[in-house]
């Protein structure tokens, strides 16, 4: 499963960084995250309830963030296995200043198994792809509002 997107924040570069390094924004700003806490460098635990359709689940997660290039870019990995099975998933993200705004552009991919691929696999890149944009305008409403 691939992802790829852009989107432009009203706002400048360094909130929109700042925001992405928050884990308590983050945490808020992600559908079906309960817990998200560091336990290291830029390395994450995260309890989340994910369901595609019938098919749904708590999940454990780690999330490492690396090659951080402030405010500019970071490589992400997400580790998650629960019930229905895991997921790995790696990406990026890259800020653009421009004028005043922030355009984000990230591209990931994840490996999926267990009874969450058989059984989701043509609901889980438009699944994913909805829930990436209900965070970035969660994200985009906070930063417009504080």
């Amino acid at each position: 499963m691939r992802l790829k997107g852009s989107y432009r924040f009203q706002t400048t570069i360094d909130r929109v960084w700042g925001a992405l390094m928050n884990p308590q924004v983050i945490a808020r700003l992600l559908p079906g995250v309960e817990r998200l806490e560091p336990i290291g460098n830029d390395v994450y635990e995260a309890e989340m309830r994910l369901g595609i359709g019938p098919i749904s689940g708590r999940y454990k997660a780690r999330i490492t963030l690396s090659e951080i290039d402030p405010p500019n870019h970071y490589r992400i990995r997400i580790q998650a296995q629960g019930p229905q099975g895991t997921v790995d998933a790696r990406g990026t993200i890259d800020l653009t200043a421009d004028d005043g705004e922030t355009v984000m552009h990230y591209e990931g991919e994840a490996t999926v198994t267990g009874l969450l691929m058989s059984m989701g696999a043509r609901l889980l890149e438009p699944t994913a792809q909805m829930l990436v944009n209900q965070g970035l305008k969660n994200l985009e409403a906070q930063l417009t509002s504080s």
